[in-house]
């Protein structure tokens, strides 16, 4: 059960011993060489092998993710918010952060200009700004009650009371026709969306990119020491964060005492990105129980030396060619490749 190898039942386990093919867990690993042998015992068959076998190699990747991933993992359940069930620290923005009233407005000035690009009539386009500015009028993260009749009214969707400000204005943004992408965009820079660091055996993020054509970069990823999968979630999400849809997602590196950030995606913007490697700084110096102190450089030429790919890599080396950062802890100033 520790080794997580299914099929490999006790009884199993012990008819291999019995014929002298096991004598110490290392050697389930090469029970290959006993295949034609072990395909003709009862009970057994080609296909009975073939699920066994299958289940012992991805025992063996675990189990190395597991041996190269336990350090990080370690420093990492330091944090009060680290989350078992999941491998990962949990952060709220919203308990993280202010709303900031100059983000906020800038956010209706961009919304208000895709209104205008859809092209909305006279009278559209004045119901969507005053259900917007109803939303808005507070500067919290949950309207005041009394507006919500203005919103159903002037924007034509149904809220209810206790709602997030930013679910009604997805709500109002689809009903008004704007660009869904965009929206996304705008509310992504200022949004409250839990966020997680997470730590996980495999890496379906970028799994997913270009129809799967990044899957190689997964194993590099997974079976290195340092690699931390940082993505945001809508706020709705409460568990199960790593089967959520990410609204951004980008790798950091740790190793003693410098911190590696790479590109964010989908949209690599400097606010967003260091507003990132804040909420991870902080995290990082926590677990160690220092003060959160960093050196930054970000400049291409400071950044190159500290980097190097393994010969036969597979992974997509974007760290060459976007923008990246690295934090040199101030109490631990210790460069690593």
């Amino acid at each position: 059960k520790a080794m997580d190898i299914e099929g490999l039942s006790e009884a199993t386990l012990e008819r291999l011993i019995g014929r002298g093919w096991i004598h110490s867990p290392m050697d389930i690993y090469q029970l290959n060489e006993h295949q034609a042998d072990i395909v003709q015992m009862e009970g057994f068959g080609e296909k009975s092998w073939q699920r066994l076998w299958e289940a012992i190699r991805r025992s063996r990747e675990t189990t190395f993710w597991r041996e190269n991933k336990t350090p990080l993992v370690e420093l990492l359940r330091r944090h009060p918010n680290w989350n078992e069930q999941e491998l990962a620290i949990v952060f709220d923005f919203s308990e993280s952060r202010e709303i900031d009233h100059n983000s906020v407005d800038e956010n209706k000035f961009e919304m208000m200009m895709l209104a205008n690009d859809v092209g909305l009539g006279d009278s559209e386009l004045s119901d969507f700004q005053a259900a917007l500015d109803a939303v808005t009028a507070d500067y919290a993260t949950v309207p005041d009650a009394g507006r919500l009749d203005t919103i159903r009214t002037r924007g034509h969707i149904k809220c209810a009371e206790g709602q997030k400000a930013s679910r009604i204005i997805n709500r109002l943004c689809c009903k008004f026709g704007l660009d869904q992408y965009q929206v996304e965009r705008i509310q992504g820079e200022h949004g409250d969306n839990p966020t997680t660091v997470m730590v996980k055996p495999y890496n379906a993020i970028f799994a997913r990119l270009n129809g799967g054509g990044y899957r190689a970069g997964c194993q590099s990823y997974m079976c290195d020491s340092v690699s931390m999968i940082f993505f945001t979630v809508d706020d709705d999400i409460k568990a199960d964060f790593y089967h959520a849809p990410r609204l951004t997602r980008q790798i950091f590196c740790y190793k003693d005492g410098l911190l590696l950030q790479s590109r964010l995606y989908p949209h690599n913007e400097d606010n967003v990105r260091k507003l990132y490697r804040n909420l991870v700084q902080g995290a990082v110096a926590r677990c160690l129980g220092a003060p959160n102190l960093w050196s930054v450089k970000s400049k291409q030429e400071e950044t190159r030396a500290l980097l190097e790919t393994a010969k036969h890599s597979l992974h997509y080396p974007d760290y060459e060619y976007q923008k990246l950062s690295s934090s040199f802890f101030r109490h631990l100033l210790t460069t690593v490749h």
